[in-house]
């Protein structure tokens, strides 16, 4: 049964109700019984009498008297039962509408539980890929700091010792480059292209700034990412790249004006070319230089360096690409690839022979030139004493002798053999 039904019953029982209020109104009055063995009242003759009813009409009477007492019959059950269709017509509406309510109520948790399962689906994905992101990360780290713990160890070998070559009263032996190293006069005045520049020699002398390894590196940096050194063959230029590879891999970075540690990075512009002849972009040149050392630093790790910290690029030989045009582009090459790496510190060297304005070789990032001087006489003696004492410092005492003294003796012995040649 549905709203009609309820409806319908609604009707009836109000019907019923206003029968109900008739019957008040009209009630019905039962048939006074007369008994005819009483006597007959005395009435006063004075007064006139009604008419006796006739038999048909106290039938009628008797008839609809009996008439209305058999509706008021009727009515009391059929209003029971129709209170009771209401009553129960409306207990079903009930428990229907509860059972919609409930119907609602489950769909509606069943969708919250479906949103928040998924809503919980989606954040535990969230959490894995979280998860295999910071994982993925931390292997990433750890690979890059694995690769650069033996990017340091090369360079240190290759870069932490030199070779004197060409004399026979020297001995050619590895030593470490800090203990022989001599601080060399730089010149910021561009000396060497003077020799080829007739009109730089017109006009009145401009007075050399002379500055040291040091402070050069300093001056260059404080407004520049480039610095362009130009030299004689044999002055130092590649000494030089090596002094500053080796103060960054000492972590005395403050010495040299950087504030962050930064990472050394050397590359040969010979190697520049892949096996094709063409320029390689900065990582693929430096994983070529790692794969020829045998080293396991991939591209990517070389591209993160340069991109994500501080590093000094040391680009040496500029003078070694024989081919003019070659060189023309590898200048254009370092000019765009300084451009874009902004985290970058450029160092390139060259001979003043290699570097030359009238044979269109420049390099158009904006840069610091500086010349490396020749040794003056004091600077060549104090190089052969370190270079002799570091030379004999290699040699071990013999089993038993006290180290102390033997140390001594070789440091006495190293300094008169450097002045023997002084001399």
């Amino acid at each position: 049964m549905g709203d009609k039904m309820l409806c319908f019953l609604k009707r009836m029982v109000i019907l019923l109700v206003f029968s109900l209020l008739a019957g008040i109104v009209y009630p019905y009055e039962p048939e006074q019984n007369t008994d005819v063995s009483e006597p007959a009242q005395q009435v006063d003759t004075t007064e006139t009498t009604a008419p006796a009813l006739e038999p048909e009409q106290k039938i009628e009477q008797e008839k609809a008297k009996s008439d209305k007492a058999s509706v008021w019959e009727i009515i009391g059950p059929i209003a029971a039962a129709l209170t009771f269709l209401l009553a129960l017509v409306i207990f079903i509406n009930r428990k229907r509408h509860i059972r919609q309510e409930e119907e609602i109520r489950k769909n509606v948790e069943h969708e919250y539980e479906k949103k928040f399962r998924a809503e919980l689906e989606r954040k535990s994905e969230l959490a894995r890929q979280e998860g295999t992101k910071e994982f993925a990360e931390k292997e990433k780290q750890a690979t890059i700091k694995s690769a650069e713990e033996i990017l340091r160890k090369a360079l240190t070998e290759e870069l932490g010792t030199i070779r004197l070559l060409g004399s026979p009263d020297i001995p050619n032996l590895p030593v470490s480059l800090l203990d022989s190293f001599v601080s060399l006069d730089i010149s910021e005045t561009w000396r060497s292209e003077k020799r080829f520049d007739p009109d730089s020699m017109q006009g009145e002398p401009h007075q050399e700034r002379v500055s040291t390894p040091d402070t050069v590196m300093q001056r260059a940096f404080q407004h520049f990412r480039m610095l362009l050194i130009i030299g004689d063959p044999g002055s130092g230029k590649t000494t030089l790249l090596k002094y500053y590879a080796m103060t960054l891999l000492q972590g005395d970075h403050a010495k040299l004006g950087f504030v962050n540690p930064m990472l050394p990075l050397y590359l040969p512009l010979r190697e520049m070319e892949d096996k094709e002849g063409k320029l390689q972009q900065l990582p693929e040149a430096l994983a070529s230089w790692a794969t020829r050392h045998v080293l396991d630093i991939s591209r990517d790790t070389f591209y993160d360096w340069l991109h994500n910290r501080e590093t000094l690029v040391l680009l040496d030989g500029l003078d070694e690409i024989s081919d003019i045009e070659v060189r023309r582009q590898v200048c254009q090459w370092i000019s765009d690839t300084a451009t874009g790496l902004t985290q970058a510190r450029f160092v390139v060297t060259s001979r003043w022979t290699g570097y030359r304005k009238l044979d269109g070789i420049e390099i158009g990032f904006d840069h610091l030139r500086a010349d490396v001087r020749d040794f003056n006489p004091e600077q060549q003696g104090e190089f052969l004493r370190k270079w002799f004492c570091a030379v004999h410092s290699r040699e071990l005492p013999e089993e038993g002798e006290a180290t102390a003294e033997f140390k001594d003796h070789q440091r006495r012995l190293a300094l008169q053999r450097a002045e023997t040649i002084i001399a």
